[in-house]
């Protein structure tokens, strides 16, 4: 396939991978990226070759022509296309029976295409091979093969290397766009998030400010209760004592009574306090 290194695929499939691939591969590949059983070119019934991956990784690491693999993972391969491996060799797929083929149909239709540039031409031919296969297809082998220099001459080794490193920039360049993507991603998601925790602060502190609020107005109500319990019986207790009619005893005993309740509105307000500074602490 390659200019150095000729790989048949007369027996109709060959598999690339690492050592370790089942089945183990005929081209080992051994760089970064690449999969135990990375991928394989197998001979269809319409005579045409399909190279296939693995997975989607596989197909981001393999080049057809300077560009990755689409995402159906295959790609019906035509005569003289450069296939790359990420950090591998540059191998060209010959396959003269698929050019002859191509030059029928370029010279079948060369009258009635006349106007449309060789270009053109050739993709038409090649889209219509692709949907019907190669007529009459019966073996790979093609006899008295007579374009063998005019091929040498399609494929430049620097051309085809300016394809790969061209693949390979542009993929660098969409994995820091995707990087600067996930970055503004990430920094608009917690912007939002920081609004989100902003709000819920501030909902706490209207919370919290409400709920003291109410505290205070609770207590100072239990408060002026008290207060205004404790004096009527202070009042009760003077007028029997003026009376006559309460002894010594049950007046320090009222007196005890009043005391306590007093301690009870002072511990009231301390507990006010101490709810007081815990909301404060979670403000």
């Amino acid at each position: 396939m390659s200019g150095v290194v000729y790989y048949d695929l007369s027996p109709g499939e060959i598999h690339f991978g690492r050592k370790t691939g089942d089945p183990v591969p005929q081209i080992i590949l051994g760089a970064y990226g690449i999969k135990p059983n990375h991928a394989k070119i197998t001979l269809l019934e319409n005579g045409l070759f399909e190279l296939s991956v693995c997975d989607a990784d596989a197909a981001q690491n393999t080049m057809v022509n300077g560009k990755s693999l689409p995402k159906k993972l295959k790609k019906v391969l035509n005569h003289l296309d450069r296939i790359c491996f990420v950090g591998s060799i540059i191998y060209v797929f010959y396959y003269p029976l698929l050019n002859i083929e191509t030059l029928k149909i370029l010279e079948a239709n060369a009258a009635e295409n006349a106007d449309l540039t060789p270009k053109i031409q050739r993709d038409q031919a090649w889209a219509d091979i692709q949907d019907n296969g190669i007529a009459g297809f019966t073996s790979v082998k093609c006899a008295d093969y007579k374009h063998v220099e005019e091929d040498k001459r399609a494929i430049t080794w620097d051309s085809a290397l300016d394809e790969v490193e061209a693949c390979i920039e542009a993929q660098k360049q969409k994995q820091k766009k995707d990087q600067e993507n996930q970055v503004a991603r990430s920094n608009m998601i917690n912007e939002k998030l920081k609004e989100q925790l902003e709000k819920e602060k501030e909902a706490l502190e209207e919370e919290n400010k409400r709920k003291m609020q109410e505290l205070q107005e609770q207590h100072e109500l239990e408060r002026k209760s008290t207060q205004e319990a404790i004096a009527r019986q202070r009042e009760e207790m003077e007028a029997e004592a003026q009376k006559g009619s309460i002894s010594s005893e049950k007046q320090a005993e009222l007196e005890r009574l009043l005391e306590e309740r007093n301690r009870e509105i002072e511990f009231q307000a301390l507990e006010l306090q101490k709810k007081k500074a815990q909301y404060e602490l979670q403000l």
